[in-house]
């Protein structure tokens, strides 16, 4: 019985896996809680671009911090993806980080242990003290306030190359034909 259990629970985490693995993580957001960009004009060659990383589960005592810091990075580099896309769709060949927001909300959850009983199969003992590391589950976004501009002008970014770099750095995980 236990090791049908186990069985379907493992098919069951394939099935999703497998799932999951055909999205890109460059795509556009398509609501509320999901993963990818947006962006919206807040003014002439001004625009608000956002990436909101996939949300990650990681152990909460040895990697919230680094894996809170990778998924910014993530996200920023998504981020500046996504405003040299939309310079070079409106012909602007330089494009200029004006401000940027990261959001990061790191909520951590306890586990549950399974030890074995004295007559046979297993017993959970609920937040107990032998409770199991707890989760952190980690949500990034970052939100830039980018203007374009029409003439090569010192500082910002140029649109063509930054797009370049950051296709052939992020290429597995951009979607088919971009």
């Amino acid at each position: 019985m236990v090791r049908g259990v186990r069985r379907a629970a493992l098919l069951a985490l394939l099935a999703l896996l497998t799932a999951c693995a055909g999205l890109p993580l460059y795509q556009p957001a398509s609501g509320p809680g999901t993963f990818g960009y947006s962006e919206r004009a807040v003014g002439a060659d001004l625009y608000e671009v956002s990436y909101r990383a996939p949300t990650r589960t990681t152990y909460a005592y040895n990697n919230a911090d680094r894996e809170s810091d990778r998924r910014i990075g993530l996200a920023y580099d998504l981020a500046l993806l996504r405003a040299a896309e939309l310079a070079l769709n409106s012909g602007s060949p330089v494009f200029a980080v004006r401000r940027r927001d990261n959001d990061v909300a790191v909520d951590l959850r306890r586990g549950r242990s399974t030890f074995p009983s004295y007559y046979g199969g297993y017993r959970r003992y609920p937040y107990s003290r032998y409770d199991d590391e707890p989760l952190a589950v980690i949500r990034t976004q970052v939100t830039l306030l980018v203007g374009l501009f029409d003439a090569a002008t010192p500082g910002p970014f140029d649109s063509a190359e930054m797009a370049a770099r950051l296709r052939r750095q992020y290429a597995d995980e951009l979607p088919p034909g971009r």
